[in-house]
């Protein structure tokens, strides 16, 4: 942690996080169609959906005498487990056995302050994903990516279909297995204003 230095106005705030989160199932409903089939799973010790195991965030701020100022948010973190799946193995994967890619995040923050007699105005303007990464946060489980997947093309990639590739409307096999919401939102610019009112007289 750096604190407010009023020779460069610069203040900086590391931290980071580690954390487990296990459990004997990967599926909330297991004890439910356990009593319900009357067969009992192997109970083994997972990790859980959301164990995320390290987390780093940081933070570096310019204040100009509280006229203006722009801060910078960072956030690096581990991937989430997911349960792959390998072709023709000999043998099935352990549920959340894998690791999808890391995440990583910048963010800003501009703002100036504007007097107005009693009263004051900010101006500011928020950035999101400033460098527009696409962080996967959901993978193909044959490949633990976002972008391409390898499953059931040879019987979905026809002749039939790659006959009418290039023709208006048709798109590839990959094309189709190209899915935006699989990863984190685009770059994302808020511009806006706040007042604060001093006196109402």
């Amino acid at each position: 942690t750096k604190r407010y230095d009023p020779i460069t106005r610069i203040s900086a705030f590391l931290d980071y996080g580690y954390q487990i989160s296990e459990g004997n199932s990967v599926t909330s409903g297991s004890f439910y169609y356990n009593a319900l089939t009357g067969i009992q799973e192997e109970k083994k010790v997972v990790p859980l959906s959301w164990d995320q195991r390290h987390i780093f965030n940081a933070t570096v701020t310019y204040n100009h005498d509280k006229k203006w100022g722009i801060s910078f948010i960072g956030k690096l973190s581990s991937g989430w487990p997911y349960t792959p799946n390998i072709p023709f193995a000999n043998y099935v994967p352990d549920p959340n056995s894998d690791r999808k890619p890391w995440q990583k995040s910048v963010n800003a923050r501009l703002f100036k302050n504007i007097s107005l007699g009693k009263h004051s105005l900010t101006l500011f303007a928020k950035v999101y994903n400033v460098f527009d990464m696409l962080n996967e946060r959901y993978v193909y489980n044959d490949t633990g990516r976002s972008g391409y997947t390898f499953v059931n093309r040879s019987t979905q990639e026809t002749e039939t279909l790659t006959s009418h590739y290039g023709e208006s409307g048709v798109h590839t096999w990959e094309e189709y297995h190209k899915r935006p919401y699989y990863y984190s939102a685009p770059r994302e610019i808020q511009i806006g204003f706040s007042i604060e009112i001093n006196d109402f007289k």
